[in-house]
């Protein structure tokens, strides 16, 4: 009969003992001689009879392995799952800290808290993907690192009172310590998401006034470019994803996100209420100087390309603005980052289906990289300027 130690009251486990006392056999799940102990923090758990040689249990089990493993079950249960300590496969080449399972579902839910090799987690991880199992680590903070390549979490705190770091905000690097058990709950109802799902409240702008060079032209116009995206998540998470890019990143650009929100985004610049001239025009033209064929900036007057070096070596002064609009932009995938607590507030979950997109997408050029922030951009950059108006905004 299979016995699980943390659900045995005090009686049952006074029992138990006096029937092993007296000559009552106890094994192991890995089919070892086992014994009944009680941890220092009163905890009840087997372990193997000294001599026991056991191929599949990975080294002993400290006081806060099994603790957490303890607190796995309940938390398990409390997500709507069934749990069990200690579960060896049908061939008993692995033995679960605990299983979660759920229709035909199952996680193994794994503590190490000894330090462990990358290829350590790799190999234990394998095993439990070669028989259909999921498999989740929590471990200490010292298997972090080597822990990064398989599903994990790292625990912080102390007995009796120990956590999670999440992220519950859009800044990439800001955790909140949940309680372990409340952390474990979210995790197994897929509550932590890889992926967001935002929809681009409002969005900035680069804009700069230029001249035509061309000397039978000579009339003013306007250069822009999108930069950053205030977003919020399906879940209700606010804040801004921003692009930050070297400067040779966007240069000579066969296609470019600009020219998929033109028709968003020219209507507002050449208003007649905003103080500016005419915007310039996304045309795929060859420079004879530059020797190649890109999508340009283009005079909207007279159609001469503008070149992607004159704009970015020839002292043009770009001024930023936020446009409180929607904004429909396709997203490259590290765009809808990062990790978060996602939560139901109404209007669902956000989807963690990545969608092909063909063309540019944001942030689009050879080299760029993203932040995230729970700031808004519509609370530190003004709109654009309008007639007779005077911008404070910065120059770049």
């Amino acid at each position: 009969m299979r016995v699980v130690s943390i659900d045995l009251n005090d009686d049952e486990w006074a029992s138990l003992k006096k029937r092993y006392r007296a000559g009552e056999p106890l094994l192991m799940s890995c089919g070892q001689p086992g014994s009944a102990r009680v941890s220092s923090r009163g905890l009840k758990f087997f372990a193997h009879k000294k001599g026991a040689k056991c191929d599949i249990h990975e080294g002993g089990e400290t006081a806060e392995h099994l603790e957490l493993k303890s607190l796995l079950v309940k938390a398990a249960k409390a997500a709507g799952w069934e749990a069990e300590l200690e579960v060896p496969s049908p061939h008993r080449d692995w033995i679960a800290d605990v299983m979660a399972t759920k229709g035909e579902r199952r996680i193994a839910l794994e503590v190490q808290w000894s330090r462990q090799g990358n290829e350590d987690f790799a190999r234990r991880q394998g095993r439990y993907e070669a028989d259909g199992v999921e498999c989740i680590w929590f471990v200490a903070p010292k298997n972090s690192l080597n822990a990064g390549t398989v599903p994990s979490h790292t625990v912080g705190g102390a007995p009796g009172a120990w956590h999670i770091p999440m992220s519950t905000t859009l800044d990439r690097y800001s955790r909140t310590e949940l309680p372990f058990e409340d952390a474990v709950v979210h995790i197994l109802r897929g509550d932590y998401r890889f992926h967001s799902e935002p929809y681009v409240q409002a969005y900035s702008m680069d804009v700069a006034m230029t001249k035509c060079w061309r000397q039978a032209c000579g009339k003013w116009f306007t250069l822009w470019r999108l930069e950053d995206l205030q977003v919020k998540m399906r879940c209700g998470l606010e804040g801004t994803i921003e692009a930050v890019y070297h400067l040779e990143s966007r240069m000579f650009l066969q296609d470019r996100i600009e020219r998929i929100i033109a028709d968003q985004v020219l209507p507002l610049l050449e208003h007649e209420q905003v103080d500016l001239p005419r915007a310039a025009k996304l045309i795929t033209r060859k420079s004879k100087t530059a020797e190649k064929t890109y999508l340009a900036y283009c005079c909207p007057h007279c159609g001469v390309i503008s070149g992607d070096n004159p704009i970015a070596y020839g002292g043009t002064r770009w001024r930023t603005y936020v446009v409180h609009r929607r904004l429909n932009v396709p997203f490259r995938p590290d765009a809808r980052g990062p990790l978060h607590l996602c939560i139901d507030r109404g209007k669902g979950q956000c989807s963690q289906e990545l969608p092909p997109v063909e063309g540019p997408v944001f942030p689009d050029g050879t080299d760029s990289y993203l932040g995230f922030s729970s700031e808004l951009l519509v609370d530190r950059l003004e709109r654009l300027p309008r007639k007779g108006e005077k911008s404070t905004n910065r120059r770049r």
